[in-house]
Formats: C-alpha cells, sequence, structure tokens
C-alpha cells in the first residue's frame, strides 16, 4: 500500500486549502474502510469545518 502525504493531497487541490478540508480528504480516502467517515459525519464534519480558519500545513498525517 502507497501512503499519501498531506503535501500531496495540498499540491492536488492547491496552496489555499484550509488544513482541516485537507484532513477530512486524508481520513476519506483512508485504507481501512471502516475509519472513513459516513454521509452524516462527512456533513458534520464540512459543516463544522466552514466555522474553522486553519493555516494549510504540508505535514504528513499517515
Amino acid at each position: 500500500m502507497q501512503e499519501i502525504s498531506m503535501q500531496e493531497i495540498s499540491e492536488g487541490f492547491g496552496s489555499n486549502i484550509p488544513l482541516c478540508y485537507l484532513e477530512l480528504v486524508q481520513k476519506c480516502i483512508d485504507y481501512d474502510p471502516e475509519k472513513r467517515p459516513d454521509p452524516l459525519d462527512l456533513l458534520e464534519e464540512l459543516h463544522k469545518s466552514t466555522n474553522k480558519s486553519t493555516p494549510t500545513t504540508n505535514k504528513s498525517i499517515i
């Protein structure tokens, strides 16, 4: 299995995406399907994320 770093994700989306969205993408593409958010959790996270202002960083969370 190839791990994907936060830097690779942010490069795919551009450099202005907030960290909270990058972390959400990382959860959604987790190798283990049990760790991926279900649709309701995803909606909740997106709702919470719209109220956050988090800087982007290129660290790996894997």
